[in-house]
């Protein structure tokens, strides 16, 4: 049976978006859209009109993944998104941009720019005198992962040195 209505369908959310987290398993639910139809008995189906990079749609809206996502590789992506219903002679349909965000996950370590790092301070150097800027890159660079923070964790008697946690300066 084909309904007979006028009336297209409507998303009822107009800008969908959805984080979805890096290196999460296949098959994982994203996301459900909803689209409604005013007319009686017609059958709503919901379908990919762009390349979908990693996901697949369900007739019914629901959205899944179908390989693990990586930040590292690609950040965002849009999609459209199109549901028809089944009226006759000519479905009407409505469509969406949905906006993937991919979600980082802090899955490495912080790497130092030298192995070692050799200096010679003054015994007559005022005390908190800066002597060395230490570097160190995460290749997560994610902004919402904190960055790179410094701190000395051993070989400090007496606290004789500090370090600036943000930027990595040596006092």
């Amino acid at each position: 049976v084909q309904g007979t209505g006028n009336r297209a369908p409507a998303f009822v959310n107009q800008l969908p978006s959805v984080t979805v987290q890096e290196n999460q398993p296949v098959g994982t639910f994203v996301l459900s859209l909803l689209a409604e139809d005013r007319d009686c008995g017609d059958e709503l189906t919901y379908r990919f009109d762009s390349a979908a990079p990693l996901l697949r749609i369900t007739q019914d809206g629901d959205i899944y993944t179908t390989a693990p996502f990586d930040r590292e590789a690609r950040t965002t992506f849009d999609v459209v998104v199109t549901v028809v219903d089944d009226a006759s002679p000519v479905p009407g349909s409505d469509s969406v941009i949905l906006k993937v965000t991919i979600g980082d996950e802090n899955e490495f370590f912080p790497v130092f720019s030298k192995l070692v790092y050799r200096v010679g301070v003054s015994e007559s150097a005022p005390r908190d005198t800066p002597f060395l800027v230490v570097e160190a890159t995460d290749s997560d660079g994610c902004p919402d992962c904190g960055g790179v923070t410094y701190s000395i964790v051993a070989g400090n008697p007496g606290d004789a040195f500090r370090i600036n946690a943000t930027s990595g300066e040596l006092l």
